[in-house]
């Protein structure tokens, strides 16, 4: 999207940014969470020897795996305690 006035280059850019959104909004899916728990991504710090601390981020083991959620199979995104503990029958 070429504009070739200063005040429509930003109306350009806002125009896209709103078909990206409304694109992004519709499509519904998490996959750093588990469909069960809600257990998800958790924040912290790498300690290195010298005890230099930097960010860190932690993510659960998120399996997409196909169960069966009221008699009709679908795909989730579960974490692996939640796999083995039997929280979710799997297809």
């Amino acid at each position: 999207m070429s504009c070739f006035f200063p005040g429509k280059v930003l109306e350009c850019h806002l125009l896209w940014f709103n078909e990206v959104i409304e694109r992004k909004s519709s499509e519904v899916i998490i996959m750093a969470k588990c469909a069960v728990c809600g257990k998800g991504v958790t924040f912290g710090n790498n300690v290195s020897h010298s005890h230099r601390r930097s960010n860190r981020m932690i993510k659960a083991n998120i399996q997409s795996v196909k169960c069966n959620v009221n008699g009709t199979p679908t795909k989730l995104h579960v974490c692996t305690r939640c796999l083995r503990s039997g929280a979710v029958e799997r297809v």
